[in-house]
C-alpha cells in the first residue's frame, strides 16, 4: 500500500496506539505480514515483551494484557497508571472471578 506522498505506509506499533503514546513508532512489521502478534510492536515494545516485561516500563512482570498473545501486556503499575482506578478495579474484579462492580460501562478491551 502506498500513501499519498509515493511511500510505502507503515503499520504503527499496536502497543502505542492502544495506549496512545505519541509520536506512535512503526512496528517491526511494518507491512503486517508476520503471524506473530510481538511482530505488530515497535522494536522498544517488542524487546520489553521479549524479555517477559511490561511492554510500558520494561521493569515489572505482566500482570494483564488486552492483547490476543497473553504474554504481550503491562504491570499492575501501568495498568493503573494508563487506565485508570475504575478500569483497573473492574479488570482485577475479572481477573479474580468476582462479580463487577455497579458499573454498566464494559471494559473497551479484553484483559486476562
Amino acid at each position: 500500500m502506498k500513501s499519498p506522498k509515493g511511500r510505502k505506509a507503515m503499520r504503527p506499533c499496536m502497543a502505542c496506539e492502544l495506549f496512545g503514546i505519541l509520536p506512535a513508532r512503526p512496528a517491526v512489521d511494518p507491512v503486517g505480514w508476520s503471524s506473530d502478534d510481538v511482530d505488530k510492536l515497535c522494536r522498544i515494545h517488542r524487546d520489553r515483551t521479549l524479555a517477559g516485561h511490561c511492554l510500558l516500563c520494561g521493569k515489572a512482570v505482566v500482570w494483564a494484557s488486552p492483547f490476543e498473545d497473553r504474554s504481550i501486556g503491562c504491570c499492575r503499575g501501568c495498568l493503573f497508571k494508563n487506565q485508570g482506578l475504575n478500569a483497573a478495579r473492574r479488570i482485577e474484579a475479572e481477573m479474580l472471578g468476582r462479580p463487577e462492580e455497579e458499573d454498566d460501562d464494559p471494559p473497551e478491551v479484553f484483559w486476562n
